[in-house]
């Protein structure tokens, strides 16, 4: 067998044939802007699924709080017990609960929730209300690192019944409803 000497025809052109040494700089940045590419895609999408958890175990949450709440009116009911229903309002519904979920920080006035972790709820005290911190932008809140609060608010609806004595207030509702509040 014989060998080709480097300075033989056969040599040269195999030095100078391209990509006999690896990759070149251009092929070596187009793989790395593909890859950043599909990277970035990936990380979004990835946010997607952490927005939908957040705010199907929020909304989970928020189920068991108006559960307790029908819970908690029926109760009244049962024991005759109807003219307590109207207290009810401005009442903390996760005293209701056998337990508080795991990201319940406690009650407290709002103004000492400023500093509290996101993905959590409190009672402010102040205000009757459950409030329920998101993570983000989710929601639709505004901005996505500006400080947002999702309130709810127990509200007791009564309808107006004629009786023969006159007109009279009977329980309609009890509903864990958003709070007309604006966020902040």
């Amino acid at each position: 067998m014989r060998r080709s000497s480097p300075d033989s025809p056969a040599a040269r052109a195999a030095a100078r044939r391209p990509g006999a040494g690896g990759f070149t700089l251009i092929e070596l940045i187009v793989v790395i802007c593909v890859l950043a590419t599909i990277f970035g895609v990936a990380l979004d999408k990835f946010q997607g699924y952490q927005e939908n958890a957040e705010r199907a175990v929020m909304r989970t949450t928020l189920a068991s709080f108006k559960t307790a709440l029908q819970l908690k009116v029926a109760e009244l009911l049962i024991e005759r017990r109807g003219t307590e229903i109207a207290a009810l309002q401005g009442q903390n519904p996760v005293t209701w609960l056998e337990e508080p979920p795991s990201n319940y920080l406690g009650a407290f006035p709002a103004g000492e929730a400023r500093e509290k972790p996101a993905g959590n709820w409190y009672f402010d005290t102040s205000a009757g209300e459950l409030v329920y911190l998101p993570r983000g932008a989710i929601f639709g809140a505004p901005g996505s690192r500006a400080p947002y609060e999702l309130r709810y608010r127990v509200r007791i609806d009564f309808e107006t019944v004629a009786t023969p004595q006159g007109a009279a207030q009977r329980f309609a509702a009890a509903v864990l409803a958003p709070a007309a509040r604006a966020p902040g």
